[in-house]
């Protein structure tokens, strides 16, 4: 997919999430949030979560699923902050400040999905402080770094716009990403994922 028909469909997807807060979620927007160990959270049972946390910034949260459209999947924070995500990789996100308005990891994503290292181009779009779109372009380097009978983890190691960084995931059995980090963007920084495990309505946040 383009970058171009990538960022309307991402902007679909936030005017869909936005329509009401959610009950249980825990904030991750501008607002700083506690420190989370061992917390327990009462949600419904078929709602799917995942644990976020903004490194450099010192916020965590917790987002649920609240859409999926051929792929894509719509993640939301109880403060109305929201992630795109595309087979575990993230191609946009809302509310977080600075904002990744969309990426393109078509090439990223082939590789983790079958597990075979080499080059990958990642194109980012975001907003300038004028609303004005600017385009950052990073070639890539995908390996698969550890694996064993039940995950493996592959990094990827980018340069382009004047910086460098590196992505880790870590796949399991089933070939879903289930945690990663993430970078998100030169003022935000990288973002760590985890999926949250649950026991019936209760979900159980580790760190």
């Amino acid at each position: 997919m383009s970058v171009r028909p990538l960022l309307l469909f991402a902007a679909l997807l936030f005017s869909a999430c936005t329509q009401a807060r959610l009950e249980g979620s825990v904030a991750m927007g501008r607002e700083s949030s506690p420190e989370v160990t061992n917390e327990v959270v009462l949600l419904p049972d078929n709602l799917e979560r995942i644990r976020a946390e903004l490194i450099a910034l010192g916020r965590s949260g917790t987002f649920i699923k609240t859409a999926e459209t051929r792929g894509y999947v719509t993640w939301r924070a109880g403060d109305g902050s929201a992630l795109v995500t595309r087979g575990g990789l993230v191609i946009s996100t809302f509310g977080l400040g600075f904002d990744l308005i969309s990426a393109d990891v078509s090439d990223t994503l082939s590789r983790v999905r079958t597990r075979s290292s080499g080059e990958a181009l990642r194109v980012h779009q975001y907003l300038d402080g004028e609303n004005q779109i600017k385009t950052r372009a990073f070639q890539c380097n995908v390996a698969l770094r550890k694996s064993n009978p039940s995950s493996y983890r592959m990094t990827e190691d980018c340069r382009g716009a004047g910086v460098s960084f590196v992505n880790t995931y870590t796949i399991g059995q089933g070939g879903a990403v289930t945690s990663s980090l993430q970078w998100l963007g030169s003022d935000v920084g990288y973002l760590r994922l985890t999926n949250v495990a649950m026991n019936g309505s209760v979900v159980v946040i580790s760190n």
